[in-house]
């Protein structure tokens, strides 16, 4: 099968493929013993260690790699269910000759109750300091091991301004608020079709998802277990389901936004006439142009790309605020991931150097970091320093 694997994967490099995006590549390694899993909860089936990681699975990869990948100038990333920041260092580490980097899921997991038998569906509010926490534990662990993917948002998970934010009267701020949190990060953002128009959540009642795994969780979860009633599952459906992410990309404000002259296979979102690329092209202020400067800036500052990375204010309920640092240069990227105004308060050390705003989408042009920082919900801004001692 490996062997089949590899023809497949030539053939298709020798017609000018560029990479490789490896679905639940963390388990292709079985456990042959096929063990039993213990557990004292309640839950009917388990998703656990023996699903991925299993023993033979960095030697298959590393396989790949020499049979196929090292003979190509391609790019790499995996799927890696299960993967804690160990795993993947074992995974990206070029030393190891595996991949170039792998999509990790323990920061989708910071609005989900642990261990309830209603799995992802279970929700808790979302913490802004359980997500920087996480998200810094990955940036640190890989600094010099490996690299990161940046990701919000993919075609397994739902909207973020949705998800977390606000989508109604902030969706604009709040839509570049999350993307200057990783763009700023070490690491290759991934964008997802429709993120950078932002688009939003759809609304549909529970019989219009189309996706199984919401129509499985709602004949076990609701009417055969009865763990949560019909309310409960679409609330959470309503905020994470895949779905979500899965309507039609929203071009026009035309008939199915543009998307086809025929019948779509889901209902295109509502709210496509407010929302579509045809809009953010002619607005000089829209999300699409600010992920394009945000782009820019990763192409024309090797600090973003390079930098080491420190998180500020780590028990701040709303501010994600980071430093990367390299060769004199100084970022600090500052984010408030909330509905309310805030005050920044700086760190010392930030206040020894001058700083020049970069981006920001509320258009702030200086930054005079004296202490605090008035902040307007969902504001953010990156700005640069040159260190007096710098001779780069």
């Amino acid at each position: 099968v490996r062997r089949e694997v590899y023809d497949l994967m030539t053939f298709w490099m020798d017609r000018g493929v560029d990479g490789w995006r490896m679905d639940v590549i963390g388990s292709i390694s079985k456990y042959v013993d096929f063990p039993d899993y213990e557990t004292d909860d309640s839950r009917p089936y388990v998703v656990g260690r023996y699903h991925s990681n299993g023993p033979r699975l960095h030697e298959f990869i590393q396989e790949m790699n020499r049979e196929v990948l090292s003979r190509y100038n391609c790019m790499t990333v995996g799927e890696a269910n299960g993967s804690d920041v160990e795993e993947a260092k074992k995974y990206t580490d070029p030393s190891r000759h595996e991949l170039n980097m792998i999509f990790t899921f323990e920061h989708m997991d910071i609005d989900t109750k642990q261990h309830s038998p209603n799995g992802k569906w279970q929700m808790k509010p979302f913490d802004p300091i359980a997500l920087k926490k996480t998200m810094t534990r990955w940036q640190t662990a890989l600094m010099n091991v490996g690299w990161n993917t940046l990701y919000f948002e993919n075609h397994d998970q739902p909207r973020v301004i949705s998800r977390w934010g606000n989508d109604r009267e902030l969706r604009k701020q709040c839509a570049k608020a999350f993307a200057t949190v990783l763009h700023g990060m070490k690491g290759t953002p991934f964008i997802y079709q429709g993120e950078e128009i932002g688009m939003t959540n759809s609304e549909m009642p529970l019989e219009m998802y189309d996706d199984l795994e919401i129509k499985n969780a709602y004949r076990e979860l609701v009417i055969e277990n009865k763990t949560m009633t019909e309310e409960d599952f679409r609330k959470a459906v309503a905020k994470k389901g895949r779905d979500h992410a899965r309507t039609p990309m929203q071009w026009d404000d035309g008939k199915h936004a543009g998307f086809t002259a025929g019948e779509p296979w889901m209902a295109v979102n509502p709210r496509y006439q407010e929302i579509n690329v045809k809009e953010s092209l002619a607005d000089e202020d829209s999300i699409f142009y600010y992920y394009q400067k945000l782009i820019g800036l990763r192409k024309q500052n090797k600090v973003i790309v390079y930098g080491d990375y420190r998180l500020l204010l780590e028990d701040d309920p709303q501010f994600f605020a980071y430093t990367r640092e390299y060769q004199g240069e100084k970022l600090l990227v500052a984010v408030n991931l909330s509905e309310e105004k805030a005050l920044f308060h700086a760190p010392p050390e930030l206040l020894e150097d001058k700083w020049d705003v970069l981006l920001s989408n509320y258009a702030r042009e200086r930054l005079d970091i004296s202490g605090r920082i008035d902040m307007e919900p969902y504001e953010a801004f990156m700005a640069i320093s040159q260190a007096k001692d710098s001779t780069s």
